[in-house]
């Protein structure tokens, strides 16, 4: 990087500076935002010396630090400054004058290192036309995507979700088609992943007017409670371990003046979008860019990748999981920089979210193992023992002697399995989702062929992985490539297989995990597959993006949409996923007067406590908080003697409340009949009853 740049990056954090001082309207938050999310972990990279070898990794290496660098400073600023008498240390100016500081310092010391103030040079080759129109058509999905998920808020009948779904799907089957003679550029695919990943979220994040999801209100309580006492401390809330939704957004609403709401709606759903960008950025390194633009495109189709902004600690850790994977799989950074760069976004992925780490722990540990036998070599290798065991040492100290509630339940979890092993097999051992996995589903003839489709894709990540192990060296792809991506495929199986990993763990947030690797396998299992019968690499490529594509419509809900199928909270109102987490003003309202009330005990269906907990801060029973639990889930024979009976819009328009049974959800209809004997003290379009 040139001084210029540092200058550049110097003036711009005066800029914030003074919008954040004076309080300007919006450009505090707009430029507030873009500066401290890219130039501290621009300054960073420069106090490292980090060669601009690819602007993208750059950028998301950029990225990657600043969000580290906040999380870790807002976590020392907690422990540290209240022993030397300053209180609430995560204030808006306490914190600014912290991280002034510290940015200064190193901003210093990253231009001291600048002998002289030189340019890069940086290629100039003349982009062409079809370049041009293929990079630009993607800016239009978000725009789409957020004009989509406005307008079918307000009227249900809205076509233009759909209409937004079916130009992503052309565009990547126009862009396949086009690339016959690899001439679309690297670039071209990046802008057009991201785009492509945004959107997607988009089209989900914006449905409610408020948060949308099941974790992510008590996520949003625990940012709550660091925002009242302006510092992290530790509570009973296995959330509160996670910096990335504790001190995270307590330090960028100080700083921006945007809401806490607007983290978890927007920035962290922006920060989730750049994974498949990093999934297609290391991918490029062993494959040509259509292929690692496809395997990222197939990694964002599923379902659950949008769906995961229900709990955004797990957006945040893959996010700093991509960027472990990316930085583990560079052969080309100086090996002392790499090093350090994969602590530093191993230790953010630990602050991030446990279960995460936890699964990430196992590879690293099998990719240490893997190197055991070239010693001669492991001084170049980011990964030998020696880190591996810094990284569980990392795990091992912030979860089991600084924070306890979460390690105990891995030690429990690891108990269990040793003591069920003898129910290996056993299907009354397994959650009905992991089951789903492997098993043919009954009932709708969508529903069949939507599985069917998975099922194939499958197959084709295990022909993939199988293949992968076997021709690593030929295909010039390092071992601990193929390590990794074993490792992948057998955690998933053993989810699947083992009994209590599939009670505890969620099946589908460890197969997306994984997929960030096995997507790749997914590719070599369909060219491996066609390949044998002699179809020519250009007609594979089209079939892969057709599939890709097939796999894409049925995961959206598009095609269960053209049949009058509700499925997408994205594309319908009438979606179990819409239905159970749209927030609107009017719940969040009735949740603030109910917890101003101060009530001992309040029933409400599944979702209805949701509300409450996140808004209300009144804590459902199945939470970790200790003596605070006053949320009790509502069922047909619940006794509610003095007790508040919470009726969020849903259950009011459907008259019918939503059960929960052993993952199965079903509405039970006709219950404020049974509410004849309380009394209605609240009703705004809720109920809520006494």
């Amino acid at each position: 990087m040139s001084n210029k740049m540092l200058i550049f990056c110097l003036l711009s954090l005066i800029l914030a500076n003074i919008l954040i001082i004076a309080d300007v309207p919006f450009l505090r938050e707009i430029v507030s935002i873009m500066v401290f999310l890219a130039v501290p972990g621009i300054i960073l990279l420069s106090c490292l010396n980090f060669s601009q070898k690819d602007k993208w990794e750059y950028l998301v290496y950029s990225i990657g630090l600043s969000v580290s660098f906040f999380m870790i400073i807002g976590l020392l600023a907690s422990l540290i400054m209240p022993t030397v008498g300053i209180s609430r240390p995560l204030e808006e100016f306490k914190l600014l004058a912290v991280f002034d500081f510290l940015l200064l310092i190193l901003w210093i010391v990253a231009y001291a290192r600048k002998k002289e103030d030189y340019d890069e040079e940086i290629p100039t080759e003349s982009i062409s036309f079809k370049n041009k129109i293929f990079t630009l058509i993607p800016f239009l999905f978000p725009i789409f995507a957020a004009i989509g998920a406005y307008h079918i808020n307000i009227n249900p009948q809205s076509i233009i979700p759909m209409i937004t779904l079916a130009l992503i799907a052309l565009y990547v089957l126009i862009l396949t088609i086009s690339n016959k003679n690899d001439d679309i550029s690297k670039d071209t695919f990046a802008i057009a992943i991201f785009m492509i990943a945004i959107s997607l979220i988009f089209m989900i994040s914006l449905r409610s007017e408020h948060l949308f999801g099941c974790d992510v209100h008590g996520e949003y309580l625990v940012s709550q409670l660091t925002q009242d006492s302006m510092q992290w401390k530790p509570n009973n809330y296995a959330y509160g371990t996670s910096l990335s939704v504790s001190i995270l957004p307590t330090v960028l609403s100080q700083l921006s003046g945007t809401s806490e709401e607007f983290f978890f709606k927007i920035i962290a759903q922006i920060l989730f979008a750049l994974v498949p960008l990093i999934i297609f950025l290391f991918l490029s390194r062993y494959t040509k860019p259509i292929y690692a633009f496809l395997a990222a495109f197939f990694f964002a189709s599923v379902e659950t990748f949008p769906m995961l902004l229900a709990i955004a600690r797990s957006e945040i850790a893959f996010f700093f999981l991509g960027l472990s994977l990316l930085i583990v799989l560079d052969s080309e950074t100086k090996i002392t920089l790499k090093k350090i760069l994969f602590v530093i976004f191993s230790i953010s992925l630990v602050f991030s979210h446990y279960t995460v780490s936890y699964i990430y722990l196992g590879m690293i540990l099998a990719v240490a193992i893997s190197n055991l036998d070239k010693k001669e070599e492991n001084s170049a290798e980011t990964v030998v023992l020696t880190t591996a065991l810094l990284f569980f040492a990392i795990v091992f100290l912030w979860y089991g002697q600084v924070i306890s509630t979460p390690f105990n339940g891995l030690i429990s979890v690891i108990e269990n399995m040793v003591q069920n092993l003898a129910n290996l097999f056993s299907l009354e051992t397994r959650s009905t989702v992991a089951l789903s996995a492997v098993s043919l589903p009954a009932g709708q003839i969508l529903v069949k062929l939507s599985h069917y489709v998975s099922l194939f894709m499958k197959i084709f990540i295990i022909i993939g992985t199988v293949y992968l192990i076997i021709n690593y060296k030929r295909m010039n792809i390092r071992k601990k490539f193929a390590v990794i991506a074993a490792y992948s495929l057998i955690f998933v199986i053993l989810s699947i297989f083992l009994p209590i990993i599939t009670k505890e763990i969620n099946i589908e947030r460890i197969f997306l995990q994984s997929l960030m690797i096995l997507c790749f396998c997914c590719i070599l299992g369909i060219k491996a597959t066609f390949e044998k019968i002699k179809i020519k690499e250009n007609i594979v490529r089209i079939l892969i993006a057709i599939l890709f594509l097939i796999f894409f419509l049925f995961q959206s809900g598009f095609i269960f949409n053209i049949f009058s199928v509700p499925n997408s909270p994205s594309l319908n109102n009438d979606a179990l996923a819409y239905r159970m987490w749209n927030v609107p003003d009017k719940e969040i309202t009735s949740a603030e007067w109910l917890g101003e009330q101060n009530p001992k005990t309040i029933y409400g269906d599944h979702d209805a406590l949701l509300r409450l907990w996140g808004y209300g801060r009144l804590i459902p029973h199945y939470t970790l908080a200790e003596g605070e639990k006053v949320g009790y889930t509502l069922t047909e024979n619940s006794t509610t003697p003095n007790s508040f009976i919470y009726l969020r819009q849903d259950n009011v328009v459907s008259d019918s409340f939503l059960s929960k049974l052993g993952g199965n959800y079903r509405y039970i209809g006709n219950f404020t009949e049974k509410l004849s004997n309380k009394n209605k003290v609240y009703d705004n379009g809720v109920w809520i009853y006494r």
